[in-house]
């Protein structure tokens, strides 16, 4: 007897897989790339209430500005850490994204995927719903079999077409099991 996966596992599935197609369309060349758009040198921060961070890169906690940041960007030849955007205590959030910033600030910060008050936001820092799918991401890309996709029509398109592949699994997992 086939045994299906849990609901939850196929849900990390899905956002790491959109997670990594957003960074790929993004154009970066890996943690510590170059982010496509402006010329603008990037990378990969992590961001996890609360903490704090120092123009270096790695791991910081505090309390400082309650954030704390994993990963570099590239500043020209320098590699510094993120620095922090400054939220309360009460708003936990965990955040992932794309950032480049030769003043050490959040302005640039791109956020990919992110987790707060109990609600999902992918491609937004800010989700408005429980999963939230917003559009474009600084004018950068999702790719979706070979297209370009920068809307948030295509964007759902591209988690509908998931979710459809999720079910036609379980399908076959129930047919399976009643062999």
């Amino acid at each position: 007897m086939a045994q299906s996966h849990p609901e939850w596992l196929t849900a990390i599935v899905v956002i790491g897989f959109l997670i990594l197609a957003t960074f790929v369309a993004m154009g970066g060349d890996g943690f510590t790339g170059r982010v496509a758009g402006a010329g603008a040198e990037g990378g990969i921060a992590m961001r996890i209430n609360p903490g704090e961070v120092r123009n270096a890169p790695g791991l910081y906690r505090g309390a400082w500005h309650h954030d704390t940041l994993i990963g570099s960007y590239l500043d020209g030849s320098a590699s510094h850490g993120f620095i922090s955007t400054g939220y309360s205590r009460d708003d936990r959030k965990f955040s992932i994204g794309t950032a480049s910033s030769g003043n050490l600030d959040d302005a640039t910060f791109v956020s990919v995927f992110t987790i707060v008050g109990g609600k999902v936001g992918i491609l937004t820092e800010s989700p408005a719903a429980a999963l939230d799918v917003a559009g474009t991401v600084r004018g950068d890309a999702i790719v979706s079999d070979g297209d370009v996709c920068t809307s948030t029509a295509c964007v759902n398109d591209l988690v509908a077409r998931v979710t459809e592949l999720e079910r036609q699994v379980k399908a076959l997992e129930v047919a399976a099991s009643q062999r």
